[in-house]
């Protein structure tokens, strides 16, 4: 046969989770995921989308995900859905990273009659052209609107919004570049992007199709890809502070490397250093650095898989440095050939962190974490699980606020990393955050403390990063009422009450706030903060001192 590398090739493998030894068919050839077919129909008949997570324990890039097959339309279990239901599933499974999806022409008649025409619909059009433009690109799945309205983002460059209920008006975060979008669907909406935030009104019972008319957002340069090639979050680096950078190997000479490090420097190759990175799949390489105190112009960076070099055609790449804090932002490098993308996006820095696009990465070894300076009243907060549960084939966050007032459930996402992401926006009267995680049958609940998080009006005046978990490290960030005008700080710490009390002198960064390495004893629950500054005068946040839940 010729050709036959093009062929593909599937098999209908049914799923019930005891002797279907999906894996094993999976190993050869790509199997259709029933379970998530299930799970979407559950979805659109409840009208609770945050079921729609995970690809039912099928490996995404071997999956054949569906809405119905003749199976289920023959055995009834699909055949009721009506057809904006059959299009916003179609939607969902469609949008989907890795997967291949499988449409059903549903029959006029009984099987064997003409097909009913809806794959030529405006939407389902749209839909497939998306899936088709999105190939390489990672996926941000998140839901708003009690459940109602899921978003499906794709890299940078891509998204698409189904809203199964009434009209609303959409403002939660995104991975989206910035920019202006217009639906490429048959609804009339027109959403804007700006600063990692995605808002707009969306019709009622609407799919939203959005990629490819936005505005670029940083600077870089690109060879042979539509995606970028590297980014940098934030696109200004302040010393002192750290910074994320991305690097797209795909397409590229270090293409399909099973390990990639960072070579950098700072202030034109000063201080050289290698640095592991992290494989998001799909090419996609990520990694974590805190910029030195000392730099004051620019880090600098190529990429090496131990044998061979990406240094950009001999320009290496570069991220802006300042000792300002005032560089906040995503800034994304894309093009082809050898041309460049440029823009501007630009935020701010306030309580020793950075707000705007900036990209948090959760830590290998930590259970529960999370970017502590988004605990702020009416801010997105996404929460990142690595716990007991993280082996299931889904993972719910469970939360409420101020002792478990307006509970909700949030379907969470696995990442490339193990880790299950979920994207909440904090109420504008939470005062705590409540959260607790669910397989659906068992419960990880902190060893029944659960996790408390202290929310702010504004600025988080005392950080910590990673999220404080029993037996690793957190450092601690102090930018309260004394952080400007301290000659020095002391953090005042303990656990579980204030038992096993220490100090520890804290260290002024180019930001103007303080910060401090502490290691959390193994039976930590809670973790108790004040400061002091150098007069003796304490910060004990009006005594009710500084306080984060510590992970079991």
């Amino acid at each position: 046969m010729h050709n036959r590398s093009n062929l593909f090739v599937y098999g209908e493998i049914l799923q019930d989770g005891t002797v279907d030894n999906i894996s094993s068919y999976a190993s050869f050839m790509n199997v259709t995921a029933s379970n998530f077919g299930g799970s979407v129909r559950n979805a659109l008949s409840s009208g609770n989308l945050s079921g729609t997570s995970g690809m039912g324990g099928v490996d995404p890039a071997k999956a054949v995900d569906f809405v119905e097959t003749h199976d289920t339309y023959e055995d009834g279990s699909s055949k009721n859905l009506s057809d904006w239901q059959r299009k916003a599933g179609w939607a969902i499974v469609a949008s989907r990273a890795g997967s291949t999806p499988l449409f059903f022409n549903r029959p006029t008649g009984s099987i064997g009659s003409a097909g009913d025409g809806q794959w030529h619909d405006t939407d389902i059009v749209a839909i497939n052209a998306f899936h088709n433009a999105m190939a390489g690109q990672n996926e941000y799945l998140r839901w708003t609107n009690n459940n109602s309205t899921m978003l499906i983002d794709r890299g940078t460059i891509g998204t698409v919004i189904v809203n199964y209920g009434n009209s609303t008006y959409l403002s939660t975060s995104t991975n989206l570049a910035s920019g202006t979008y217009t639906n490429h669907g048959s609804a009339s909406a027109t959403l804007t992007v700006s600063n990692g935030t995605i808002k707009g009104n969306i019709p009622a019972n609407s799919v939203i199709v959005l990629y490819g008319n936005g505005s670029d957002t940083g600077s870089g340069t690109g060879t042979g890809s539509t995606s970028a090639v590297f980014t940098s979050s934030p696109v200004t680096a302040v010393a002192g502070q750290t910074v994320t950078i991305t690097y797209n190997a795909g397409g590229r000479a270090l293409q399909g490397s099973s390990t990639m490090t960072m070579h950098w420097g700072y202030d034109s190759w000063k201080g050289l250093a290698d640095t592991a990175m992290t494989s998001q799949g799909n090419n996609i390489w990520q990694v974590t650095v805190t910029v030195p105190s000392a730099a004051s112009s620019a880090l600098n960076m190529v990429f090496t898989n131990g044998s061979s070099w990406d240094n950009n055609n001999s320009a290496n790449w570069s991220v802006p440095v300042t000792a300002s804090g005032s560089g906040t932002g995503t800034g994304t490098g894309t093009g082809t050939g050898t041309g460049t993308g440029t823009g501007t996006d630009t935020g701010s820095t306030t309580g020793g962190g950075t707000t705007g696009t900036t990209a948090y990465a959760p830590h290998a070894g930590y259970k529960v974490d999370y970017d502590s300076s988004a605990l702020v009243q009416g801010k997105s907060f996404t929460i990142y699980y690595k716990g007991a549960l993280a082996g299931s084939n889904q993972v719910t966050l469970h939360w409420g606020s101020n002792g478990w007032t307006g509970t909700a459930d949030a379907g969470m996402t696995k990442r490339t990393d193990g880790f299950w992401e979920a994207t909440v926006t904090i109420p504008s009267t939470a005062s705590i955050l409540n959260l607790v995680f669910t397989d659906g049958s068992s419960w990880d609940n902190n060893g029944s403390k659960d996790w408390n998080l202290t929310v702010w009006p504004t600025a988080n005046p005392a950080q910590a990063s990673p999220a404080p978990t029993a037996g690793q490290q957190t450092t601690v960030i102090y930018n309260g009422s004394f952080a400007a005008n301290a000659s020095s700080m002391t953090l005042h710490w303990g656990t579980n009450g204030w038992a096993s009390t220490a100090d520890v002198v804290m260290t002024k960064q180019a930001s103007g706030a303080w910060s401090a390495v502490i290691t959390l004893p193994s039976g930590a629950n809670i973790l108790n903060m004040a400061f002091k500054n150098q007069a003796g005068t304490w910060d004990s946040n009006n005594s009710k001192n500084y306080n984060y839940s510590v992970s079991q």
